[in-house]
């Protein structure tokens, strides 16, 4: 016989840790991975608690394989949170390890089974698919990532956004989605950024929704800094090849990259102004995520301590990134390109 009431104490008390340990910045890696193993222990007693209902898998809106049907706790929300706890932890361990992103998948799936139109287990969902595809890219399995993100993720975001049309957290981890797209399609390197433009059309669509999203406005400025340096890099090629073959159309070619580089540097100097005004933080990452090209930034923060003499060592990379950030907008001056440049190379994860 199931006992509710405690099945959801139990559960609310893994949220709990969930939480501390995804929004939590302020104590040790080793506190945080402890907040979520106990976490995972308390949806899993949570879900003893409950009765169990049969469920067919074998669903085209589910994706699953020819299976039987299995039996699952009635527990929706303790199953969905289990999930993204389980995927949190994949996210901080190595690079070759899936397995905590199998167990989430495997918690969403019997979550968005047992209530369809479940909007946040949805969009975890796609969350857990997308950052499974970024380990797979990081071992060289491109097609299979290309395959996870494109077919999998994405289709449980849209799902998510066709459930909640006002789900601004589901369209910025949705631009996440068409951001990996394009950077493992190549557009960061071409003049042509199909992906890159579908990412920053969800990170638009979010803010008219929330215009306080700080970590929207973050990565509006990395897609739009992405587009400028591919567009800087056309003009550069562009100009060599004028200067080999002596080919005026080159040259005007170039300088057509160049204006469109230069309206997309200013894209990124007033989403990063934006993005600082509304939470100073934004630009320090989680310390636990091992997910390579990205990673999400900081939730909440309080006070800014990086802004404090003593944060500004050399030893404190990201701590100074974001000080130089700040510049956007403390006194009305800008920061050197260079800066936002490196701020924002350090916000998308990359070398």
């Amino acid at each position: 016989m199931g006992d509710r009431k405690r099945a959801m104490a139990l559960a609310k008390e893994g949220e709990t840790l969930r939480l501390m340990a995804t929004q939590n910045q302020d104590v040790s890696v080793t506190m945080l991975k402890d907040f979520l193993y106990r976490a995972l222990d308390c949806f899993d007693d949570a879900t003893r608690f409950v009765e169990k209902k049969q469920i067919d898998l074998n669903n085209e809106i589910l994706g699953a394989e020819s299976t039987p049907p299995v039996l699952v706790p009635n527990y929706p929300w303790a199953l969905a949170h289990w999930g993204a706890t389980a995927s949190y932890l994949g996210a901080t361990m190595d690079k070759r390890n899936s397995y905590y992103y199998r167990i989430a998948e495997e918690k969403f799936q019997a979550a968005c089974a047992l209530k369809p139109r479940y909007a946040w287990a949805w969009a975890n969902r796609g969350q857990n698919l997308c950052w499974w595809g970024i380990r797979l890219s990081e071992n060289d399995r491109t097609n299979e990532a290309i395959s996870k993100i494109e077919n999998e993720a994405k289709s449980h975001l849209d799902k998510a956004i066709s459930y909640d049309e006002k789900y601004t957290w589901a369209f910025v981890r949705r631009a996440i989605v068409h951001r990996m797209l394009g950077l493992l399609k190549g557009e960061d390197s071409a003049v042509n950024h199909p992906h890159f433009d579908d990412a920053i059309n969800d990170l638009e669509n979010a803010i008219k929704l929330n215009y306080q999203y700080a970590s929207a406005y973050g990565y509006l400025a990395v897609l739009h800094r992405q587009k400028a340096r591919a567009y800087d890099a056309a003009a550069i090629r562009d100009l060599q090849e004028d200067l080999s073959n002596k080919n005026k159309n080159n040259e005007s070619e170039a300088l057509d990259y160049t204006k469109l580089a230069k309206e997309e540097w200013k894209k990124v100097y007033n989403s990063v102004e934006q993005a600082t005004k509304i939470d100073p933080r934004v630009f320090l990452p989680p310390k636990m995520l091992k997910i390579g090209y990205m990673y999400l930034p900081a939730q909440g923060g309080t006070t800014p301590t990086f802004l404090e003499e003593s944060a500004l060592s050399e030893d404190n990379k990201y701590t100074r990134y974001t000080a130089a950030a700040l510049k956007a907008h403390i006194g009305g001056d800008l920061a050197a390109k260079e800066d936002i440049d490196r701020v924002l190379a350090e916000f998308a994860g990359e070398s």
